[in-house]
């Protein structure tokens, strides 16, 4: 069964007792919504495992945050991955449209490529291009 520890007092007190009773190399989650431009949201996890003890006070840390400093700052803590959500570092599920990795094969037709053609001559040359604040004598 999943613990769950609020960012609480209580929560930080009750986090850190779990750890001292699971000791070293103990898992614990977090979930964030990852919003998107106009896409909506998805729920994501992180994991974090205590390796090493803060110097001055002998708690477990995950890298740098302490029990206490991972419940302020990421919120709810898990002892279990939610479900429902996909980790922070895996592969964002395709939604639409091929990937673009050359395997395409489209016809251009004429009107797309005087588009194309014509967006190339608006953008402007890198080379050419004024940066702002640096003068030119």
């Amino acid at each position: 069964m999943s613990e769950k520890f609020e960012p609480t007092k209580r929560g930080a007190r009750d986090l850190t007792r779990y750890l001292d009773r699971r000791g070293k190399g103990t898992t614990v989650y977090t979930v964030a919504e990852c919003r998107d431009w106009g896409l909506g949201s998805e729920r994501v996890y992180n994991k974090h495992t205590f390796k090493d003890r803060a110097w001055g006070s002998c708690t477990w840390t995950t890298g740098h945050y302490s029990p206490t400093t991972l419940l302020s700052n990421c919120g709810t803590v898990y002892t279990e991955p939610p479900r429902g959500a996909r980790y922070i570092g895996d592969r964002a599920p395709q939604v639409a449209g091929p990937l673009g990795n050359g395997d395409y094969e489209g016809i251009l037709d004429e009107a797309e490529l005087r588009g194309l053609e014509k967006q190339a001559r608006q953008t402007s040359n890198p080379k050419t291009r004024r940066r702002p604040g640096v003068w030119r004598v």
